[in-house]
């Protein structure tokens, strides 16, 4: 079974108004009525243009990240406790880079670079 979750979007009027602050009702509640208006019809356009699909090849993971890259090749980078590592779509942590080392792409075709110079496959050698 499908479900889509619908992307919410948060819109802001802003009023500018004289220097002396003061604005009519008429003019608060015809802005409220547009932003509305506007925030409905976008809404509505990014649901029909982009809906997110959960399925069940979708990964999950009670894990928290504090960083976390793209899912490629069939794993992804994530940042966690002050080191990155290499997660498979089960989300156990295969291996994790040395400390201050970064994923510098994801993972194409076995391969990924690290620290713009050190080029590593999915064993992290």
């Amino acid at each position: 079974m499908k479900k889509k979750i619908l992307p919410l979007i948060f819109s802001s009027v802003v009023l500018l108004t004289a220097c002396n602050g003061n604005t009519s009702s008429s003019t608060t509640e015809n802005s409220d009525n547009i932003a509305n208006q506007a925030t409905s019809e976008t809404t509505a356009k990014k649901d029909e243009e982009h809906p997110l699909e959960i399925t069940s090849k979708t990964a999950s993971t009670t894990q928290l990240f504090q960083d976390a890259r793209s899912f490629s090749d069939k794993v992804a980078w994530v940042y966690q406790k002050d080191c990155w590592h290499l997660i498979d779509e089960q989300g156990k942590i295969k291996f994790s880079l040395a400390d201050k080392e970064f994923p510098n792409t994801n993972f194409v075709n076995g391969s990924a670079v690290v620290d713009k110079a050190r080029m590593i496959d999915k064993t992290g050698k």
